[in-house]
């Protein structure tokens, strides 16, 4: 994402605005045309040679404007010579009736408002209030004959002119005002703007570090691993000392763990996480699961009750690594705040065509989560948008990423609890089923 400064933005906006005066001064070609039919159709009372004189003016001007458009450097004159040449179009226009008038010095300060830019506002007011003028003493002539037969041209003109000035000066006053307004809002903004682009940046360069720490973090703990393999194949240690390297072995396992978890949570900021299915047998899965449990509650007093119909198809196709992360997160979840108890991980299911839904239940008697922790739970199961509203006691970043996996792969999580009483996490994953022969009870 890259992040404009502030005048490669206002440059941009006139470029855009530019476009939209042109737009207009496009119009005008048309202008004298349309008022040449409606003189000859008896609508307008204007001379044919003044429609002739605007039309050439206006495909001069936007013959000129069209070519500085093209120069890249030259938006900067493009702008004024297009509020200019717009203005003199309507002030040639004047001259053949006041309301004219009253649009020369009004509309072209309010057009100029769009470029952002009070300085610009300021002098096109000015050129428009000159414009006006002009105009006033040349329809001083004709007005003086046709509606004021009274008054010599000098003193319609002055007349019109103390009135219009007055007109004139409220008018630029509120254009200013707005161009001000606008400009204001503009700084507001891209203040707002910048500051947001820079911490969104922190955060994900942030999230992009404890990927990279955590993948850094593998080199030592694979080190670890291979060496506990490698001792527990020496035959003259002792059965306690290989029981103190499985001990370790399994504790850098939950640690593995841990790592993916961090992981995952900062791919799942980054939107770099995949799921990739590929087939897979249900039953060593599940082993695999419990496994892993069992060496998390070795040193406390939890039962692991595994539950399974046993007409569940072994062989499926899906993600089975994540399958796996999100059971691991939930039961660790429930493992980390109990001392005592018993867990049950109850797997039934249900066929949709070739689709299996597995539907996963997590249940233990450890001490729930809080009311107020639960109602923000399952309002959105902790929003990855920030980490402190994933951060509640029992809850972790695991549940945030059980939640986002489940989703990704078209399934569902939900919870239910009763503080004091124990939880239940309800998992809903679809699966293809890869051999309907294969049954999960068949290979237990």
């Amino acid at each position: 994402m890259e992040f404009i400064s502030e005048v490669e933005f206002l440059r941009r906006n006139d470029l855009a605005a530019n476009k939209r005066v042109k737009k207009v001064l496009f119009i005008f070609t048309l202008v004298g045309p349309v008022i040449a039919v409606g003189r000859f159709l008896g609508v307008f009372d204007t001379e044919y040679l003044h429609c002739l004189i605007i039309w050439i003016m206006a495909i001069i001007e936007y013959s000129i404007l069209h070519y500085l458009e093209n120069k890249e450097n030259e938006y900067n004159r493009v702008k004024y010579f297009g509020l200019i040449a717009v203005e003199l179009l309507i002030g040639l226009m004047a001259t053949q009736k006041s309301i004219g008038i009253h649009i020369s010095y009004g509309l072209m300060p309010l057009l100029s408002c769009m470029y952002i830019d009070v300085q610009l506002t300021r002098n096109i007011a000015l050129f428009s209030y000159i414009v006006m003028i002009i105009s006033l003493y040349f329809r001083s002539f004709g007005a003086t004959i046709i509606d004021y037969p009274t008054l010599t041209p000098v003193q319609w003109f002055i007349s019109q002119s103390l009135g219009f000035s007055v007109e004139y000066g409220l008018i630029t006053l509120v254009t200013c005002s707005i161009s001000v307004y606008l400009k204001g809002i503009l700084d507001s903004s891209y203040r707002l703007g910048k500051e947001k682009f820079y911490v969104e940046e922190a955060d994900k360069i942030k999230k992009a570090f404890l990927v990279n720490i955590s993948e850094e973090m593998r080199t030592p703990l694979d080190e670890v691993s291979k060496m506990s393999k490698h001792l527990l194949k020496q035959e003259q240690i002792s059965e306690e000392t290989k029981e103190q390297i499985t001990h370790i072995t399994k504790k850098n396992e939950i640690l593995y763990t841990l790592l993916d978890d961090i992981e995952d949570f900062s791919k799942l900021q980054l939107d770099k996480i995949e799921i990739i299915e590929e087939k897979y047998h249900f039953n060593q899965l599940i082993k695999d699961i419990s496994d892993t449990i069992l060496s998390r509650i070795e040193d406390k007093t939890i039962d692991l009750n595994v539950i399974i119909n046993p007409y569940i198809p072994n062989q499926l196709y899906g993600d089975r690594l994540r399958i796996r992360q999100i059971l691991i997160n939930l039961l660790n979840n429930t493992v980390k705040y109990m001392e005592d108890g018993f867990i049950i991980l109850r797997i039934d299911w249900r066929r949709r065509d070739d689709i299996a839904i597995l539907n996963i239940e997590v249940m233990d008697t450890g001490y729930g989560i809080e009311e107020e922790d639960i109602n923000r739970l399952l309002e959105s199961f902790c929003k990855l948008d920030s980490e402190e509203e994933c951060v509640m006691e029992g809850v972790g970043l695991g549940l945030p990423i059980c939640k986002r996996l489940c989703e990704m792969m078209e399934g569902k999580i939900e919870v239910r609890n009763g503080y004091g009483q124990g939880s239940l996490f309800t998992v809903t994953i679809p699966q293809r089923i890869a051999n309907d022969d294969i049954l999960y009870g068949d290979c237990v």
